[in-house]
């Protein structure tokens, strides 16, 4: 502030200004004279500041001012003796300390600097001292013998026994602490990497070495401890290191008491007895480091934690020793969010750029919240590991557009594991939830348990990310790393919008499973036009992929979402295995349960088990080997996996489907196990097999109906050695099937047998229009086996049981029945079945061309497979030698 003379004349005032308008002849610093040895404060031009003076109690220096602030290119310097361990100032006034030059101390000696009223660090403010420095707001320092030296309550207290401090005791209205600074300054135009584009460990190293040493702002002494406690913590810019040391952030209510501990690096907080925290925020590219050779430890405690424009809290280890840990323990929300166009992020983290391994993140807050380019990560780009990512609230997560919650591994090192627990995570808009690596260490596991909700949707703004659950092995150097599981115990897991859980790997290393746990339901639903939406495990390269197993009560895959495990080289792929103690609901075609290979490596199996399966407009499952083969890439074909569906009731309509599909290697097998199955509106069940005698169809089953429009089930082989089957037998071998229903343009047909165990006197079908039987019977009958169908075409041609009489305008028009055999068991039979005498079980043997008849006791014509000795009347019937 200046105080002016006013003259009497304007050019007076000019000439005279040096004299007429001098600067307020106030000091800076100033002892207030309530010690027993008083603080004495010498200074040449009230810029630069010697305190000397003080009482000392043992190892412990104690100075009392009125005002304490250094001006800018000021200094204040502490001018103690050697054995002094602990220099405790406080400021008495009740005006704020405003800081914009050097505090320096002598020796090795820890400063403690309270002012009640407040305190600034500004841009320009720097330590120089040789132990760890604590900035507070509190009203006093509390010792072990009970003595407090306080700056609100100035009477003497006998300071002679004084010896260890044990807290910081705040009054009813905490002081503010803010830290100004001009922000993280842009790391490569302060050390360029060499070969930006191809990066050594080393140069890395080195980049980071360079860029935290050039860094301005308050830095206490390699090792030692920077704490700011105080009441509401603001970070403009501002930057702090304690390299290798220990950082303390911590804002707090009133009537608080921070207790004090000493650690090998200085002093550790405890916040135990403390009910009520304020704020702490960091903007304007602010920074908190505890980076070096030994990553150091940060430990933020408060109300709300919020990080913006690409503000950072690190921790980074870039030598060989173990680095410290990130711990922000947060009693309402922490919110990290960055500048979407920046190529910067706001971060909250640890890492290795060296051996030594990275400390771990833990996070306690009641929300987390990432958006804009923000992440919270743990990683490693050397041979050392990084550290573990663990979340753990009360409410809920959201990781949002383009936001990161990760713990990774760019280099040799193992990457640690993502575990976050809540009660609701949200990931949209390309946010990503993840434990990958790049290179050849191994990534680490996902582990969610969120009791309400995990929602996973939306891509990025730029549509070049998708918003994920995941663990991976990918990129673009040696991948050899294996990735993690990812596990999800939830309520509801609902994707949709492209979002996904993932599990997958491009290289030699092996792709986690997917483990979805939901007690309520998972929802996979609405694909984005760049990306599907559901459960993705996949491999691209020699490591096998891994497997997804979800439980829950109900499973509903629609809108073209899918459940996906597939192989895409030499790796095999994983198996999809559903539990649903309710439902399992396919509808709209995109949709459904795929696994497959498009190489040489096998797919995977799809196993379901529930009360109700559903497969609706266009829905499917899959399984399928779609490569060709390459001889310059691989030299054998992989094969499908199989279909395993288990469920009470099992419906297919309009245009569903159930596929075992084979391009060029063995086909898959479906096997069912249900009380009730309704194929209808064009769907199929459907197996192929190009180069073998698989590709079966198994039902077992009560009842089997084919109802409307063709829908089918059938089985086909490429190979003339032997084809596909299809067998149909009831639940329980005792009982017979008790329902079979083909509509008038439905089919089962087989490449090879069927088998079928049923007795339907009843059923009869009546066609609208005529069929011709004719063309049902194989041509070249010594192909047993290879292309033959099983058709019961209703009324007009063949009786749907060999026991009721044939109604059709000619012999000729009859297609074959096998007759059964006269040694075969009888077979329980339903109450208006035929009697033991008129009807026996048949034997499972192939079904060939009917050779000729025989006439039964009541005047029944009987086609068999066997022609008899005597002449046939219709010429047509001899018996073909297929021997010739």
């Amino acid at each position: 502030m200046k105080r002016c003379i006013y003259p009497t004349s304007l050019t007076l005032s000019c000439v005279l200004l040096s004299w007429v308008c001098a600067p307020e002849s106030r000091s800076q610093i100033s002892p207030d004279g309530t010690l027993p040895a008083p603080t004495q404060v010498d200074t040449p031009d009230n810029l630069n500041f010697t305190i000397n003076g003080g009482t000392q109690a043992g190892g412990n220096l104690f100075h009392s001012f009125r005002e304490f602030s250094v001006p800018e290119m000021g200094e204040a310097f502490f001018n103690n003796a050697a054995d002094v361990q602990n220099i405790f100032s406080r400021v008495t006034g009740g005006s704020v300390s405003d800081i914009q030059g050097v505090i320096r101390a002598n020796g090795m000696a820890n400063l403690f600097l309270l002012n009640p009223a407040g305190i600034v660090f500004g841009p320009n403010a720097r330590l120089e001292i040789g132990g760890s420095f604590f900035g507070s707001t509190a009203d006093s320092v509390v010792f072990s013998d009970n003595v407090v030296f306080s700056a609100t309550d100035t009477n003497p207290q006998p300071l002679l026994t004084i010896n260890v401090p044990i807290g910081l005791q705040f009054g009813l209205t905490p002081g503010d602490i803010q830290v100004q600074g001009n922000g993280i300054p842009n790391i490569d135009e302060i050390s360029p990497l060499p070969d930006p584009d191809n990066p050594t460990a080393e140069d890395l190293s080195l980049q980071q070495r360079t860029f935290l040493s050039s860094i301005e702002g308050l830095r206490v002494a390699p090792g030692k401890t920077l704490g700011l406690v105080g009441g509401n913590l603001t970070f403009s810019g501002g930057l702090i290191q304690a390299p290798e040391g220990r950082i303390e952030l911590g804002s707090v209510g009133a009537n608080s008491r921070v207790n004090l501990q000493t650690v090998e690096t200085g002093f550790a907080l405890n916040y135990d007895d403390i009910q009520s925290f304020q704020d702490i925020q960091l903007s304007g590219k602010a920074g908190v480091f505890a980076s070096g050779g030994r990553g150091g430890d940060i430990r933020v405690r408060g109300r709300n934690l919020t990080l913006t424009d690409s503000s950072a809290i690190r921790t980074l280890t870039l030598g060989s020793e173990s680095g410290g840990s990130l711990v922000a323990n947060i009693s309402e929300t922490i919110s990290l969010s960055g500048v979407p166009t920046d190529t910067e992020t706001t971060i909250l983290g640890t890492g290795t750029f060296g051996s030594g391994r990275s400390g771990n993140v833990e996070i306690f807050a009641r929300q987390l919240v990432l958006s804009d380019r923000s992440e919270v990560s743990a990683f490693t780009n050397n041979s050392g590991s990084a550290g573990s990512v663990t979340v753990k609230n009360n409410e809920s997560i959201e990781v949002n557009s383009d936001s990161f919650l990760t713990a990774a591994t760019t280099g040799a090192g193992n990457a640690g594991n993502v575990t976050l627990e809540t009660q609701q995570l949200l990931v949209r808009d390309g946010g990503e939830v993840s434990a990958f690596t790049t290179s050849t260490g191994n990534a680490g596991m996902v582990t969610v348990q969120a009791g309400n909700l995990v929602e996973i949707s939306g891509i990025a703004a730029d549509g070049e990310s998708f918003s994920a659950v995941g663990a991976a092995s990918t990129g673009e150097g040696i991948l050899t790393g294996n990735a993690g599981n990812v596990t999800i115990d939830t309520g509801r897991l609902i994707t949709s919008g492209g979002g996904n859980v993932v599990a997958f790997t491009d290289g030699t290393g092996n792709a986690g499973d997917i483990e979805i746990n939901a007690s309520e339901s998972v929802e996979l639903i609405e694909s984005s036009p760049l990306i599907t939406s559901g459960l993705l495990a996949r491999t691209r390269g020699t490591g096998n992929a891994g497997n997804i197993r979800i439980n829950t009560p109900r499973l509903s895959v629609r809108e073209a979402a899918s459940v996906f495990a597939s192989t895409e080289s030499v790796g095999q792929g994983g198996s999809i295995t559903v539990n649903a103690s309710e439902l399992v609901e396919l509808i709209d075609s995109g949709s459904g349960l795929f696994a497959g290979t498009s190489a040489q490596g096998n797919a995977g199996d799809v196993m379901i088990e529930t009360p109700e399966l559903q497969v609706l407009n266009g829905a499917t499952i899959f399984v399928a080997s779609e490569g060709q083969g390459n001889s310059e890439l691989f030299t054998e074909i992989g094969d499908p996996g199989r279909i395993d569906i288990n469920a009470e009731t099992v419906r297919l309509k309009d245009e569903a489907s159930i596929v075992a599909l084979s391009e060029t290697g063995k086909g898959g097998n479906i096997n069912f196990d249900s009380t009730d199955i309704r194929i209808d509106e064009s769907s199929v069940i459907f197996a192929y097999g190009n180069e073998s005698q698989e590709g079966d169809i198994d039902f077992i089953s009560d009842i089997l109906l084919l109802d409307r429009n063709n829908s089918a089930i059938l089985t086909l082989s490429n190979n003339r050695s032997g084809g596909s089957n299809i067998s149909i037998l009831p639940q329980n071998p005792e009982v017979l099937i008790t329902a079979l229903s083909i509509c008038d343009t439905c089919i089962i047909g087989a490449s090879g047998t069927i088998i079928r165990y049923f007795y339907l006197p009843e059923l009869k079908i009546d066609f609208p229009i005529p069929i011709d039987v004719n063309s049902l019977i194989r041509e070249d009958v010594c192909e047993v086996g290879v292309g033959s169908e099983f058709i019961i075409p209703g009324s007009g041609g063949i009786p749907p049981s060999p026991l009721e009489p044939f109604s059709g305008s000619a012999l000729t028009e009859l297609d074959w029945i096998e007759f059964p055999p006269e040694n075969s068991a009888t077979v329980p039979q339903p109450e208006n079945a035929a009697s033991e005498e008129e009807f026996q079980e048949p034997e499972y043997k192939p079904l060939v061309e009917a050779q000729g008849w025989i006439v039964g006791e009541n005047g029944q014509i009987i086609l068999v497979a066997d022609s008899p000795t005597v002449t046939p009347a219709v010429p047509a019937l001899n018996r073909i030698d297929c021997t010739r």
